[in-house]
């Protein structure tokens, strides 16, 4: 029968959760708990009389006869688990506690103590908990490798652990960060005072609920300067209560980038508002010294002629180390290189690189930066190791603004320089207008005394014949007077014009607002056989003589096409800022459509004169823009439209 003590016991065993298993000296189980039968996933009478063996882990097992003796055998020789011997150094009473991982069935705990008639096991299945150990101490080893400052703090917002960045980024050992308030951490760390102060608020509202996470930014101050820290606050649950965990990223040099990104932005405006190249280079040398301390830096530029890149500026620290800076003839040094593959190159080291200009110069670093083909940006420094990737890609970012400055004052030179060519061609061109109207008059009023003409026949401001329009009868006294005074008349009129495509260009007239159809009324009543009529009526604004010959120029073209008289018409375009001007004459040929602002074709025709040509000049001295278009109608021969008439109203 079962010991009313021991029924107890085993009453008490049943409702513990670790495993219990009773092992009599020869190994076998003698009881065992509810716990221990599930451990094994057997019935409970099965394990009672097996061999311990067969139901512990096998590591178990041979842990617990290690130091409770072998399991008894037919060999008389093998001990028992409690058998003693006179010369048994182990103690009656030994015990045992470990820690075993029986993969792949898990890890227990176990806890074994001899009694007279055997050992009484107890397992504890910790598989999850041995789990969960060893995910947080590789989460630990995570923390601890990131390069981020990672910090806990616990509900009253204590700091409960901190990582080693933390450590640096503090300015303080772990130990004495673990324990300090966060507002505290103002007195006792790098953090500044507005800083802690904005991390406890940020803090207590994430861990009141009030946000899921915060983030914002704190500066520590130290003796290496101001470092900025980027912070991310989450909640954490600290044994049960509401605490949080914040990881601080030190984004000094980001920040720094930035600044001196946006700083160069600001320089690109000043290099686009220098004047000529020295003055860019200038500029960009002083930004390399002040903003990427480049303080040992200079900017050379290629002289085409000589084929050599020649020193342009200098910072003043340059000229006071170095000297007089050298001039590179084409591939001496590494400058040629660089300038050649178009690659930026950074030297750590000059003593360890072929080609050096000057194998004894007292510079050991050096970055050269290529500025497209114009020349080289070119920086260095007494120590080894001063450079970096980052003031490689700053150094390029300058390098470009100056290539932009200098490609704009390449372009603004050769305008300029166009500009004053075109300026001193117009003025060529209108004095020898000038001369050749002034002969060809003389010549005309001399033939026009050998045959008698009128002392008035001339032709008036606007290019008109004003003798053109005699009848013949007045010339039936001398043979061929007719013909010659018409001849004479025409070669006016191409005077006239030559002198306004001479001046179509020139200085700004008077300006006043002149209604389209007066306008083409006045130009019609210059050329015999036209009769013009007008549309709409809007005006412009331009000059009143100009505009009146500008008209004239279509009315006498279409008149020179056709055999009799001629209809023209003049209105407002409907879809854009302008007005046409449009004709019955005959159509113009579709081979010679390209060639109807080519002076020589209107020449060609019956009414002689520039046509055309000297209307697309004045079009294009009120920047106004002249073309051809296909008539609207078929009745209709040729159609000119002038767009980009800004002072064009009804």
């Amino acid at each position: 029968m079962i010991d009313p003590d021991e029924r107890t016991a085993r009453r008490a065993l049943d409702g513990v959760s670790d495993a219990y298993l009773a092992i009599d000296e020869r190994w076998r189980i003698k009881w065992a708990n509810a716990a221990a039968a599930e451990l094994a996933d057997r019935p409970r009478e099965e394990l009672v009389g097996a061999d311990a063996g067969d139901v512990l882990p096998d590591d178990v097992t041979a842990a617990l006869r290690e130091t409770f003796g072998a399991a008894a055998t037919d060999e008389p020789d093998v001990p028992s688990p409690i058998a003693r011997t006179p010369d048994d150094a182990r103690p009656h009473d030994a015990d045992l506690e470990f820690r075993i991982d029986c993969a792949p069935n898990g890890s227990f705990d176990v806890r074994a103590t001899a009694v007279d008639d055997g050992v009484s096991v107890f397992v504890s299945d910790v598989t999850d908990a041995s789990r969960l150990d060893r995910e947080l101490a590789r989460n630990a080893t995570i923390v601890e490798a990131v390069h981020d400052a990672v910090v806990t703090l616990d509900a009253d917002g204590t700091v409960t652990s901190a990582n080693q960045a933390a450590e640096g980024l503090f300015g303080a050992d772990r130990r004495e960060l673990i324990g300090t308030g966060i507002a505290e951490l103002a007195t006792e760390t790098r953090l500044d005072a507005d800083g802690a102060a904005t991390f406890a608020d940020a803090a207590a509202a994430v861990r009141e609920g009030k946000a899921s996470e915060r983030r914002f930014s704190v500066y520590f101050e130290g003796a290496d300067g101001r470092r900025v820290g980027d912070v991310q606050l989450v909640p954490l649950p600290v044994d049960g209560a509401d605490g949080t965990v914040g990881v601080i990223r030190d984004v000094t040099e980001r920040e720094e980038y930035d600044r001196i990104v946006t700083a160069l932005h600001d320089v690109s405006r000043r290099l686009f508002g220098a004047d000529d190249e020295d003055e860019i280079c200038a500029i960009a040398v002083e930004a390399a010294a002040n903003l990427l301390d480049l303080e040992l830096s200079g900017v050379w530029l290629l002289d085409e002629e000589r084929n050599r890149l020649d020193p342009v500026a200098a910072t003043a620290r340059t000229h006071d180390e170095i000297g007089g800076l050298p001039h590179f003839a084409e591939n001496e040094g590494l400058i040629w290189d660089v300038f050649r593959s178009g690659d930026a190159a950074r030297y750590d080291d000059l003593r360890e690189v072929d080609g050096v200009y000057n194998p004894g110069t007292p510079i050991r670093s050096e970055l050269i930066v290529p500025i497209d083909d114009r020349g080289v940006l070119m920086a260095g420094e007494f120590r080894t190791d001063q450079f970096d990737d980052t003031d490689l890609e700053l150094a390029g970012i300058l390098a470009s603004n100056v290539e932009a400055a200098l490609d704009r004052t390449d372009r603004e030179t050769l305008l300029r320089r166009r500009t004053e060519e075109l300026e001193r061609q117009r003025d060529r061109m209108g004095t020898v207008a000038a001369v050749l109207s002034r002969d060809i008059e003389r010549r005309l009023s001399a033939a026009r005394e050998a045959l008698g003409a009128s002392q008035g026949a001339t032709v008036d401001a606007d290019g008109r014949a004003a003798d053109a329009g005699r009848s013949a009868a007045e010339n039936d006294g001398v043979p061929g007077r007719a013909a010659a005074a018409e001849e004479l008349a025409i070669a006016e009129r191409l005077v006239a014009d030559v002198r306004e495509v001479a001046g179509a260009a020139g200085a700004e007239t008077s300006r006043e607002r002149v209604s389209l159809a007066d306008a083409a009324a006045d130009a019609a009543e210059r050329v015999d056989g036209v009769t013009v009529r007008a549309l709409d009526d809007p005006s412009v604004r331009v000059d009143r003589r100009r505009f009146v010959r500008f008209l004239a120029a279509f009315f006498r073209f279409a008149a020179g096409r056709a055999e009799g008289d001629v209809a023209a018409h003049v209105g407002r375009l409907d879809d854009r800022d302008g007005f046409y001007v449009a004709d019955d004459a005959p159509p113009i040929p579709d081979d010679d459509r390209a060639d109807v602002f080519d002076p020589e074709y209107a020449g060609s025709l019956s009414h002689p004169g520039l046509g055309p040509a000297m209307a697309d000049e004045i079009a294009d001295a009120n920047g106004w823009e002249l073309s051809l278009v296909e008539a609207d109608a078929d009745d209709w021969g040729a159609r000119f439209e002038i767009t980009d008439v800004t002072t064009l109203s009804r």
